[in-house]
């Protein structure tokens, strides 16, 4: 199966995706990354629907949560604690990828970068580029409101 891979930079980060494998995101500082951490990515969430016994079925990407969200940055470990308040719980993880798995039906997956900053580009492709208000402030707290 061949995918196709967009490309999009958000100033510092070039994100890379795949339209219709939703929740399926890397990262990375030069364009020249995207390509093969996009491979890989692939492998690894397909790689886990098939650990599971599920069919893989490629879907048309859309937010995957309906919330809004305050940032001045946000970590991979801090968007985890969010997706584990709504059922979703790591299944793997690497140098470059946490992969989440919802664990209700449906089972879907979240495959984001092992990172110390997620490019908000991605944050709009999860929650909606209307819910993401990036924010100066001191504080580094990440603030949620809405439902999911």
């Amino acid at each position: 199966m061949k995918f196709s891979v967009k490309i999009e930079f958000d100033g510092k980060y070039v994100v890379g995706y795949v339209p219709n494998i939703c929740g399926c995101y890397v990262q990375a500082l030069k364009i020249q990354d995207i390509t093969p951490l996009m491979k890989l990515a692939i492998e690894t969430y397909r790689d886990n629907y098939k650990l599971r016994m599920e069919p893989f079925s490629p879907e048309n990407e859309k937010p995957k949560f309906n919330q809004q969200i305050n940032i001045q940055s946000l970590n991979a470990d801090q968007l985890g604690g969010f997706f584990r308040k709504y059922s979703y719980s790591r299944e793997s993880s690497n140098n470059y990828f946490h992969l989440y798995r919802k664990s209700q039906f449906p089972f879907d997956r979240i495959l984001i970068p092992n990172a110390k900053y997620i490019s908000p580009l991605i944050l709009k492709k999860l929650f909606g580029a209307e819910n993401v208000t990036v924010i100066k402030s001191k504080g580094n707290e990440l603030q949620f409101s809405g439902q999911a």
